[in-house]
């Protein structure tokens, strides 16, 4: 028999939770952790059922741990809440990905099976299209060609009628074709990140002739809301600050030094090194769809995300750090080159 879970249970649960969120570093992650809370707790108190509401109590008590955890600098756990509240996972992801499962400017194709009306076809809304094709917008796996959002790539010969395949063995069976076409697609769209905002190219296009734009693009995710800008800002930082000097360093250091150091610091106080790669990594999963003067659709990523397909550089030195380096560390000693054999 389950343990019953009263209201007093509930309330203290969500006072703290209410703690936890008041703790987190940004206005909009404090936002929506407290609404997501807010909502749950509601839930909870209105299920009558001892078995769910148990179910229910411990989902929240997993967010509220999660979020204690985040707010010790666990790693994990602070990545799991910027996902959660800037859609790379959840409902939020759902939400913002649903309007561009279908295109409302196009008709619906014609039935596969003439009797079933559900047998339409998936179709590719131009937004789908330039994630579906983009690298940047993969989460698991290679991008697709633009002949397979036609064709899927598992679709059986047999499906062609000119093909040999189906001259000896018959034509596929049409349930199957309509099957093969939504299974890929639901597939397809699960595997990639979903854009934030739509951002539209404000520069014109150098060819004549195509510098109208050809329609108004829709609304996409968390529009005018200036969300992303404000990842953007905690990921860049750092851009443009020289990096504090450690206390243990600094110990070392003549006074005139230290005094120089003082005086070239900025007065902004950049985020932690924390917060400015669990953003990074953030906009590494967040691509930038842009709607430009020709009506097309670019995918791209911002300067700082961090992503498995981009290659990092070092920051360079200064004679201050060098100092703290092994000798002969930044040399690079040139071997000779062996004879080659005849």
């Amino acid at each position: 028999m389950s343990v019953q879970v009263s209201r007093e249970a509930v309330f203290s649960l969500y006072r703290s939770l209410l703690r936890q969120t008041s703790r987190l570093p940004h206005y909009y992650l404090k936002q929506f952790w407290f609404l997501r809370g807010q909502d749950a707790t509601r839930r909870l108190l209105a299920t009558e059922d001892s078995v769910l509401r148990r179910t229910k109590y411990k989902r929240v008590q997993k967010d509220m741990a999660r979020l204690k955890k985040a707010n010790t600098g666990d790693k994990e756990c602070f990545s799991y809440i910027l996902e959660m509240a800037y859609g790379r996972k959840g409902p939020l992801k759902h939400a913002i990905m649903k309007p561009l499962l279908s295109d409302p400017s196009q008709p619906k194709p014609p039935r596969i099976i003439a009797a079933a009306p559900k047998s339409h076809p998936p179709v590719y809304s131009p937004e789908l299209a330039a994630l579906s094709i983009s690298g940047s917008a993969r989460r698991v796996g290679k991008p697709l060609k633009p002949d397979q959002l036609a064709n899927p790539p598992k679709m059986p010969a047999r499906a062609d009628p000119s093909s040999s395949e189906h001259k000896l063995y018959g034509p596929l069976s049409k349930r199957r074709q309509s099957n093969i076409r939504w299974r890929f697609f639901t597939d397809n769209w699960q595997k990639l990140h979903a854009p934030l905002e739509l951002t539209v190219d404000p520069t014109p296009s150098s060819s004549k002739g195509k510098e109208v734009m050809r329609g108004v693009p829709r609304c996409i995710g968390i529009y005018g809301q200036g969300v992303l800008e404000d990842v953007k800002s905690v990921a860049n930082a750092s851009h443009g600050m020289r990096t504090p000097i450690p206390r243990r360093q600094r110990r070392s250091l003549r006074a005139d030094e230290d005094a120089g150091w003082r005086h070239e610091t900025p007065a902004g106080i950049a985020p932690s090194r924390f917060l400015r790669r669990r953003y990074a990594e953030l906009l590494g999963k967040i691509p930038i769809l842009t709607y430009t003067k020709t009506g097309k659709y670019v995918v791209s990523l911002d300067g700082a995300a961090m992503h498995q397909e981009r290659d990092y550089l070092l920051a360079d030195i200064d004679e201050s750090e060098r100092g703290w380096l092994p000798e002969g560390f930044c040399e690079v000693e040139k071997k000779p080159k062996k004879a080659d054999k005849r």
